[in-house]
């Protein structure tokens, strides 16, 4: 038999220990190596995460800029145009074709008008691609523009509709029931008349057809009269809609007193308002909304500026709350 010395019996353990340790050396580099990747993907998820709410911000902004811009500028004009202060829609019609080019040109804006002191109303209204105004106004086939003109005291106040085709000939004329429509009673032109400078109504319901929207006015030179522009929210609401950056992103504007403006994943729609009721916009506080709700909570009475995290349905969010310009 041949005999071992106790080194050749210390061999095997010695193996086995230095192969254990190497094992965990290599076990602890990988756990280190996936908590550093882990933490580097974590890092660069959060920078992408900055630079998609910057972006989208920034996008937004320069689209609430585009709705708008156009208006401010078509009303500093259309003031000082001499057929403003016209007193009859012969004289008032010359501003057809001026008003129908600006439309053409820039189609976020629904409608140019100008109320007058003494209560009359001019409006020129695009209709193609606006299908809820043509059914509004039952418009004849062929129908471009319409024109809603109102003249005459208390309860003789006379409504007629002029329907333009697309080279602006009349193509029917339509002698309308009294009304008791009156623009000095709008919010636009309540504002617009104790100041010089331009204004913005705010969002509201527009008389027709039933859409969110906003007005920019300002009233002439000699304070006879108040011209606006009409914008409906919807160009904004598909540009919001289109900033999608993953599937579970979602866009909210809001006002400062938390009123719902757009929702990237619930366009408003007609549908949402109920007939002789007063329409409301949702608000955040009220919201039924789990995600919503959490990040109405983190806002507080004052709102508040810069990124945070929320849980809210086993799901952590990310959000980023910035002002736009109003």
């Amino acid at each position: 038999l041949r005999r071992h010395s106790p080194a050749h019996f210390m061999r095997f353990p010695l193996q086995i220990s230095i192969a254990v340790l190497f094992t965990l050396l290599i076990i602890a580099l990988g756990v280190t190596l996936i908590g550093f990747n882990y933490n580097e993907n974590e890092d660069v998820a959060l920078l992408a995460a900055e630079d998609s709410f910057s972006r989208i911000t920034r996008e937004t902004t320069n689209n609430i800029q585009r709705l708008y811009r156009p208006a401010e500028v078509l009303v500093d004009l259309i003031i000082r145009l001499p057929s403003t202060e016209a007193d009859n829609y012969t004289q008032r019609a010359e501003l057809v074709q001026f008003f129908a080019k600006a439309l053409r040109d820039f189609n976020t804006i629904a409608s140019l008008f100008i109320g007058y002191e003494n209560g009359d109303f001019f409006q020129l209204r695009a209709l193609h691609d606006h299908s809820e105004v043509q059914k509004a106004l039952q418009s004849p086939t062929g129908s471009h523009y319409a024109v809603v003109s109102i003249e005459g005291q208390a309860t003789e106040r006379q409504r007629t509709l002029y329907f333009y085709d697309e080279k602006l000939n009349v193509i029917e004329k339509r002698i309308e029931p009294a009304t008791d429509f009156d623009p000095r009673t709008r919010v636009w032109y309540a504002k617009a008349i104790k100041t010089d400078r331009q204004i913005g109504s705010g969002l509201y319901l527009f008389h027709l057809p039933k859409v969110l929207g906003a007005t920019v006015a300002r009233r002439t030179p000699n304070s006879k009269a108040v011209v606006g522009a009409d914008i409906t929210l919807n160009s904004l609401s598909r540009s919001v809609a289109a900033l999608h950056i993953t599937p579970s992103t979602r866009i909210i504007i809001y006002d400062k007193a938390g009123n719902i403006v757009v929702r990237s994943d619930q366009p408003f729609s007609e549908s949402d308002i109920n007939p002789g009721e007063e329409f409301k916009l949702s608000n955040l506080n009220d919201a039924t909304d789990a995600t919503l709700k959490k990040f109405s909570k983190h806002l507080g009475p004052e709102g508040q500026e810069g990124q945070f995290r929320f849980t809210a349905d086993d799901r952590t969010w990310r959000a980023s709350p910035s002002r736009l310009p109003t």
